[in-house]
């Protein structure tokens, strides 16, 4: 078989399996519930009489609607489908299942309420004004896949009439996740925005918006040479708009003629646009932004070929350093809600990208095919997202947010809220994990604010899960995400009862708790899908295993509920 046929049998494999997941019941991909019972009782709370007094209460006094309501986590998708990554103009209601997986990515990503809402109008002042009606509805709102020039216009606007922060996102996360990237590159390779020379090839908003970041970080108009499907953006054209003129260059030159003495490619184009003999005539240690989807400008093994100090960075998530928007606007969204901000300024951008670039810094992997952290990266939430609503808050368009990282935790997880609850005092031991996971476990404790002894000489041990275990294994612990049940050796009697009581005192007393009393228990156990970890013991020591297919979130719940476990333990000893 050619890599042709291989490569058409995994589309068509694919498309096959896109098509089943988005029909199969219930349809679509992103539904709405109710985030409270609804027992006989409630329903006299949720709507008639109950309902009349908290209307009553926002009437009086307006800011008792993010007391009452959703509102303070709502995010409106709103697109006409005129600009569709990779689909071109495809109108809204083609467009509804990107907006939707936009939703999904909000929700899972930060625990934010996404509703897409499509727009059957091109007109821009006709979408101005059907978004301003609608926008005191939801905390914030996200423009998607409108296209250039009325996209400036609609946001530009927007952000007039409105008192909650508008986000385009084809412009702005594209932006900042480059410029997250391209500031670690910089880094590696010793060179500063306004020293380099770039060359950007497309000039779309995506484009635009990443040049007005790059210059605001430091980057020298002078020193940008913008090409467009027309050829470069110069002072010789007249069918510029006002956008494209901010970035003329005083003397035409060919594409192909400019990259003597360039530093930086940014490619928004067309795959292939880059070409070997191009990337031959850039400065030393060149860096290469390809983001052409779903063929880049040029592949990396073909810039590498000619140029083995180059560090190129892609829109794929199958090669290294991924330039990722869900890197940024599940997590600039959640910072900007979560401070109640009334605007999306530049200041809260500029801490998305320095969040976004701090993270794959501080990381172990940090390289030239590391300079942009992965979009499951679970520091991600924490991190960014505090360092977004921290920015709206000391430039006055946003609140403070006390114990922000506990209120992100309990926005993902609702039962994390028991976990931080039941810290104890004893110390726990890293050991036996990969540096990068122990960083991990150990910044996520910070973000949370828990201030957990960490003491490698501790005898109580969080660690990965190994296939042999000679200790007594007295827990199984399972659905920390979702609804937490354990099982429990009935051999170590004594201690087996302590360890119920402490789980029904942390999760409730309707806790499901399963016994075990087979080794082949274990191992159906440990199969499971919502399997988190399990507690062994040996004389001298508590070991806490953690699921290595479970996420690293799941491993620092456990190293907490670990703390109280050791605590309760030696009390009853």
């Amino acid at each position: 078989m050619s890599k042709k046929d291989f490569d058409s049998k995994k589309i068509s494999s694919l498309e096959d399996r896109a098509r089943e997941y988005h029909s199969s019941f219930p349809n679509g991909k992103f539904g709405m519930h109710s985030t409270k019972p609804l027992s006989h009782v409630d329903m006299s709370l949720a709507y008639s009489p109950g309902v009349a007094v908290v209307c009553s209460d926002i009437k009086e006094n307006p800011k008792m609607v993010m007391e009452y309501t959703s509102k303070q986590n709502t995010v409106a998708v709103i697109s006409n489908g005129t600009a569709v990554l990779g689909l071109g103009n495809i109108g809204p209601l083609a467009s509804k299942p990107v907006m939707e997986g936009k939703c999904v990515l909000m929700n899972g990503m930060a625990g934010l309420y996404g509703v897409d809402i499509e727009v059957s109008e091109s007109n821009a002042d006709k979408i101005i004004e059907c978004v301003a009606k609608i926008g005191d509805s939801f905390g914030a709102i996200n423009l998607e896949d409108i296209k250039a020039p009325e996209c400036f216009v609609v946001e530009k606007e927007l952000q007039k009439r409105l008192d909650i922060p508008v986000f385009h996102d084809d412009q702005h996360g594209t932006a900042i996740v480059a410029c997250a990237g391209l500031e670690n590159a910089l880094h590696l390779v010793d060179k500063k925005w306004s020293d380099i020379k770039i060359i950007v090839s497309g000039a779309g908003a995506a484009a635009l918006a990443c040049l007005d970041a790059m210059v605001n970080l430091g980057l020298k108009k002078e020193n940008v040479y913008l090409f467009d499907s027309k050829g470069l953006v110069s002072e010789s054209r007249d069918d510029l708009n006002e956008y494209k003129k901010a970035y003329m260059q005083k003397e035409s030159v060919e594409f192909k003629d400019a990259f003597k003495g360039t530093d930086v490619f940014l490619g928004l184009s067309v795959a292939g646009k880059l070409k070997k003999d191009m990337v031959a005539d850039m400065n030393k240690n060149p860096i290469i932004f390809g983001l052409a989807n779903p063929v880049p400008e040029i592949m990396p093994d073909e810039a590498h070929s000619v140029r083995s100090d180059c560090i190129v960075a892609t829109g794929r998530s199958d090669l290294p350093n991924q330039v990722n928007n869900v890197l940024c606007f599940p997590y600039i969204f959640r910072g900007a809600l979560d401070s109640e901000s009334k605007k999306m300024n530049w200041e809260m951008k500029k801490a998305c990208i320095d969040g976004i670039s701090k993270i794959a810094r501080i990381s172990d992997k940090f390289g030239k095919d590391f300079i942009i952290p992965g979009p499951l990266n679970e520091l991600l939430s924490q991190k960014v997202s505090q360092a977004v609503a921290q920015a709206a808050f000391e430039t006055g368009v946003g609140k403070k947010v006390d114990d922000h990282g506990v209120l992100i935790e309990k926005r993902l997880n609702p039962n994390s809220e028991y976990i931080f609850n039941s810290k104890g005092k004893s110390a726990i031991s890293l050991k036996g994990n990969s540096s990068e996971t122990s960083f991990i476990i150990s910044e996520l404790f910070k973000c949370w604010d828990l201030n957990l002894d960490i003491d490698i000489e501790s005898h109580n041990t969080l660690l990965p899960i190994s296939n042999s275990c000679n200790a007594e294994r007295l827990l199984w612990v399972f659905g920390l995400n979702d609804k937490p049940w354990i099982a429990l050796s009935e051999t170590g009697s004594e201690k087996s009862k302590v360890i119920k009581d402490l789980f029904k005192s942390i999760f409730g007393k309707d806790l499901l708790i399963v016994p075990v009393v087979e080794s082949s228990q274990c191992r159906d156990l440990e199969r499971r899908k919502d399997f988190c970890g399990r507690l062994s013991m040996t004389i001298n020591q508590i070991n806490m295993e953690f699921n290595n297919k479970s996420s690293v979130r799941n491993a620092a719940y456990l190293g907490i509920l670990l703390t109280r476990i050791a605590d309760v333990l030696s009390s009853s000893n």
